[in-house]
Parts: structure tokens; sequence; C-alpha cells
């Protein structure tokens, strides 16, 4: 006997056999949620260096274009000489890059630590100042009233007493926080947390810079992977909203930096003066 296969009953079970899997998938991740989620974070810290590299190289890659757009000039007199020109625009965009991580991270960190120490140090006149606000506001109500101006009195010792002493416990942290045998120090983890964070990063520069070095024979073999699996309809139509996406983006994120520059010149400016 022979069997004869119906293709409108096919494509019933080939559209079955896809629900069925899906819910089993569904299901499996309700019920198996925290394990799934230890293997994606194990996922995500080893592939942590190549995510680095290209969120750096998609980010640097304007910046990239305009110093090479410069250095062209003068390196291609009399003849094109690509992978000198890139290598060069690579270089400045690297130094350019670490410089400025390097100047915002030794203008921030200083001023964080000065501000917090300062607010720590005045906690007193802070609340000093609440009260005599509060006194001056419910001064009718506490003479009509004794119990409540009592009540209030003792409430504000409280949290006076309360605010000094985490300030008075967390000022000596604060002060040996980047000391050699301070807070961060003792930390284990932490300080190897961060060292690892570190680590993802400067693999991911260098990441980047491979990334850059080729990044027409990368786009060309990520359109011909996205033509593979799609056919030609929807790979023009995923390449061109991505296209769409990438311009609207980097137009926004270079707008953004130069304002972003403009206000902090006309900041610098003001407060210099």
């Amino acid at each position: 006997m022979k069997f004869k296969f119906n293709s409108k009953y096919n494509t019933i079970s080939g559209y079955v056999l896809m629900t069925f899997a899906l819910c089993l998938l569904i299901l499996v991740i309700l019920f198996k949620f925290s394990m799934i989620q230890v293997y994606i974070g194990k996922l995500v810290k080893i592939t942590a260096p190549i995510i680095w590299g290209f969120v750096i190289a998609y980010l640097l890659n304007p910046l990239l274009k305009f110093f090479e757009k410069y250095i062209a000039k003068l390196v291609n007199k009399k003849k094109e000489h690509k992978k000198i020109t890139r290598s060069l625009a690579l270089l400045v965009t690297m130094t350019v890059f670490f410089a400025g991580i390097i100047a915002i991270i030794a203008s921030i960190v200083p001023e964080i630590i000065a501000s917090l120490e300062n607010i720590l140090g005045n906690i007193q006149s802070y609340f000093d100042n609440i009260q005599s606000f509060i006194e001056k506001k419910y001064a009718k109500i506490n003479n009509a009233n004794p119990e409540l101006k009592a009540f209030v009195y003792d409430q504000m010792d409280n949290i006076e007493s309360l605010a000094l002493s985490m300030a008075n416990s967390l000022k000596p942290q604060l002060e040996n926080l980047f000391s050699k045998d301070g807070m961060l120090a003792s930390l284990t983890g932490s300080a190897w947390s961060l060292i690892l964070g570190i680590k993802d990063f400067l693999i991911g520069s260098i990441v980047a810079i491979y990334i850059l070095f080729s990044k027409e024979t990368f786009l060309a073999q990520t359109k011909k992977t996205i033509c593979a699996l799609f056919n030609r309809r929807h790979s023009a139509s995923i390449l061109k909203v991505a296209g769409d996406a990438n311009d609207k983006f980097i137009s926004f994120l270079s707008g953004k930096a130069l304002d972003s520059f403009i206000i902090g010149i006309l900041c610098f400016v003001a407060m210099s003066i």
C-alpha cells in the first residue's frame, strides 16, 4: 500500500509541530527561567569583550571617517594608500578616545569626592537650617500647642543624631576610598569585578580596532549572510531598515555630542568669569 502525501495536510502538520515546539519552549522558559538566566549571564560574561568591541567600533566609526577624510588629503597626494590612511586615522581616533576617557575620569572623580566630603562635613549646618525653618513656619502652632512643639523637637533630634552618626561612619570610608588600604582594596570581590570590567573594555578596544580596520569586509560579509538567509525582497527590506536606523541614530548621536560640547564650552567660560 502506497502512502500519498497531501500538501495541504503536510502544511497543517508543520504548523501543528511548530506551535507545539513554541509552546514547549515557552514552558521551558517559564519553569527553568532561573537556570536559563544563569546560562545567559555566563554567555554575556564570555562574549563581553566582543560586545564591547562592536559597541566601541560603532560609536567611533563617525570619528574615524572624519579623521580619514582629512588624513587622505595629506597621504594620497600622488597615489592612494588605503592601508596607511586607515592606520593613521585609527591611531588618531583611538588616541582621542582614550584621552577623552582619561580626561573625564581625572576631572569628574575628584569633584565627586570633594562634593560628597563637603556634604558630609556640612550636614550639621543643613539640619540646623531645616530646624530653624520649621521653627519659623510653625511658631504659632508650637506656642499654642506645647505637646506638638516637644514632639517636633524630639523627632528632629532623633533624625539629626541618626544622620550625624551615618555621616561620621561614612566620612572616614570616603576619605580612604582610593587609598592603598582603603575600602576598595578590602572589597576583593568588587575589586576583581572592576579589574575584569577593565580587562573586557581593553580587549574590546582591540576588537574595535580590528573591526574598524576591516569594516568594509565585515559589512560585505554581513550583507552576504542576510541575502543567504532571506529572499531578495526581505533582504532588501532588512538592509534598508538597518541603513535608515543607522543614519538616524548616528545623526542623533552626532547632534547631541555637538550640543553637549557647545554647552560645556559655554558653561566653562561662564563659570571661569
